[in-house]
């Protein structure tokens, strides 16, 4: 079953009270960060969250990502509210990007039901350098999506039956029983070894001048999500609701490859949906289960 706005809306008071918290936490550290995705989308289009949208996505630099898993790892007081989940910190997590849950409260995807650490979440997906040079920069990214849909197809091979659950047509099907199968021909390493693999292969370029960045974990992948250094940063503040946040440079540009003309309202039928088990935001209240 899916999310009332009534229920979004309490989710989204929760990830604002988050982010307020976070930035802070961010701001001390110097860590570098911008909204990404449908939450920068938000901030042009809505000035907030988009209203049938109950996550936040922002996107940070791979250095200051790894820096926030070592801050994780030795700030007891960030560690007593919120969990840290990256998959060289957290062998249970399984995707190729972070997440930062609040504890105490819960979210539970259909597809991580099971997962330990629960809690309303904010992801963070990795920013990487890649190569000047235009033939390392295309080998870059054959070699990123090439251990990107290996982690895919090893992650529905163990999780086939949970994706054969949601209902499709028989294309639906038949591309996850062949993903599974490719899935099964790569589980001779872990789901973890891969993820430690793409990550080792996304972050191949050091050097943080390099006029292009990526973020291959997000929506539109390495090719689509590659941008100018100076398109992205140094990074300027929108609101969003009541506080201010940063998004890309040059936000419009950013928004206009991520998602075309982003100013035109989707139809309900093409808006993004999770399939959600289970949400409880603890003591500000509600709790609801969908199975």
């Amino acid at each position: 079953m899916e999310l009332t706005l009534d229920d979004i809306k309490e989710i989204q008071l929760c990830i604002l009270e988050m982010i307020k918290d976070l930035k802070d936490f961010f701001d001390k550290n110097n860590i570098v960060y911008y909204l990404g995705g449908g939450s920068a989308l938000g901030a042009i289009r809505h000035q907030g969250f988009i209203p049938w949208d109950e996550d936040m996505d922002i996107n940070m630099p791979r250095k200051d990502c790894e820096k926030l898993v070592e801050l994780f790892k030795i700030n007891k007081e960030i560690n007593q509210k919120y969990y840290i989940c990256e998959n060289s910190y957290d062998n249970e997590f399984d995707v190729n990007f972070l997440r930062i849950k609040l504890k105490g409260t819960s979210f539970k995807e259909y597809l991580y039901k099971d997962y330990s650490k629960d809690g309303i979440f904010i992801d963070i997906f990795p920013v990487e350098n890649t190569f000047n040079n235009s033939l390392l920069r295309k080998l870059h990214g054959l070699l990123v999506t090439i251990n990107l849909f290996i982690c895919s197809t090893v992650r529905i091979y163990y999780k086939k039956d949970k994706y054969l659950d949601f209902e499709g047509d028989d294309k639906y099907t038949r591309t996850i029983k062949i993903k599974a199968f490719i899935g099964k021909l790569f589980s001779f390493f872990s789901l973890n070894r891969w993820l430690r693999i793409s990550k080792k292969v996304m972050s191949l370029c050091k050097n943080e001048n390099s006029k292009y960045i990526t973020v291959p974990t997000g929506k539109r992948h390495f090719f689509g999500e590659m941008y100018e250094r100076g398109d992205i940063f140094p990074v300027k503040y929108k609101k969003f609701e009541n506080i201010e946040l940063p998004v890309a440079n040059k936000n419009e540009k950013y928004m206009s490859k991520m998602f075309g003309d982003y100013m035109k309202i989707p139809k309900p039928e093409d808006r993004e949906k999770h399939f959600i088990c289970e949400w409880n935001i603890g003591k500000k209240g509600k709790k609801s289960n969908y199975e």
